[in-house]
Order: C-alpha cells, then structure tokens, then sequence
C-alpha cells in the first residue's frame, strides 16, 4: 500500500477541480514479485495447508487490531501466496472494521455478542504454547516499530494516533500476563475475548 496525493482533472477543460490524499493497494501479482513468491492456482484453502507458523502471525495480527470481518476459507479480506518451497502464506488485508481503525461507520460482530468494533476475539485457532511462543516474541520485537508508525503518520489527527496507540498497548497488556495468554490463544475451554475499554 502507498499513500499518494492525486488530483481530478476536467479532461474537457484541462481544469483540475479537486485534490485527493488517498493510498494505492498492492494487487495479487505485484505482492507475488515482491516477495519473490510464485503464482498458484489455488486461490483459497483450508487452514492445516497452510504453514502455520505465518498463519499464527496472521491470526494473532488479526487479534492485535481487533478485527474478525475475515473468513480464510473463502479468502474473504485475505489472500494466499506460495514460497517457491510450496509452502502457503495467508496475507490479510481490509482493516476498516477493526477496532484499531475504529471506522465511523464499522459495526460490531453481533456474532460474537460485541456491543463495540474495539472488542478483541481469537478467531482463530488455539494453538500450543510451543507455536505461539516465537509468534508472540515477534511481535513484542516489533512493538517500538508499530508504535512509530502511528506516532509517525501526521494525516491523522494527535487524537487519533494517541487513540490507535493505546490501542496497541492494550494487545501489549495482555502479552504481559501469561494466564491471560493461556486463556485466549491457549486453553480449549477459554472464551476467547478481551474487553480492552
């Protein structure tokens, strides 16, 4: 994805009549050459064909910004690539309905019995704690570099960059109690949700 500013132009008149910032998304093939990936023709497929230490990162990415509007076996807000290995990578994309985003016009997953876009819910699936351990170090690693981004990007107002970060620092919270970990991504009797406000 790539932010750009972009103008309408009137193609009778030669006029340009309004200024846009708006971004640019990557399509399937052009993530495929960047990645150094290859073209497969599956499209969609069943989580255990996946390699499931990136379909951990993706599951646990989907919790951290509070968003459930994906369904991977109908590639509903994700796409699969291949490695030249053959391994299969999920890559999700389409936040507008996440809490991080916290969209005007987002509704909650009445599914889940949310009364708000910023409830958290594991939607994936629970995982060992020799799986998840590495995937959770991951991301404490990159928690400075997460922090910036937001902090960083001045088209958002200081309220909401303030909003998103403490946000993020809610995920952060519960990475720091290791029974709450258990509780949702780990123990098969837990109910997986987390009320962050």
């Amino acid at each position: 994805m790539q932010l750009v500013d972009f103008s309408l132009k009137d193609s009778v008149s030669g006029r340009t009549n309004r200024q846009f910032t708006g971004f640019l998304i990557e399509d399937r093939e052009e993530l495929i050459h960047r990645v150094n990936a290859v073209m497969s023709d599956m499209k969609c497929m069943r989580p255990n064909h996946l390699n499931q230490h990136h379909y951990t990162i993706f599951q646990v990415f989907q919790f951290l910004i509070g968003n459930t509007d994906w369904i991977l076996p109908t590639c509903k807000n994700s796409e699969i690539i291949s490695l030249h290995s053959g391994e299969m990578i999920p890559i999700p994309y389409d936040f507008d309905f996440s809490g991080m985003v916290d969209a005007s016009y987002a509704t909650t997953n009445i599914a889940f019995g949310f009364t708000s876009v910023k409830q958290r819910y594991f939607l994936g699936h629970l995982k060992p704690m020799e799986d998840l351990i590495p995937v959770l170090e991951l991301f404490k690693q990159k928690r400075q570099k997460l922090t910036q981004v937001i902090q960083d990007f001045e088209l958002l107002s200081e309220r909401d960059r303030k909003r998103m970060v403490r946000y993020l620092d809610s995920f952060y919270k519960i990475l720091d109690k290791p029974k709450k970990v258990r509780r949702l991504f780990v123990h098969p009797m837990a109910e997986a949700m987390a009320k962050d406000y």
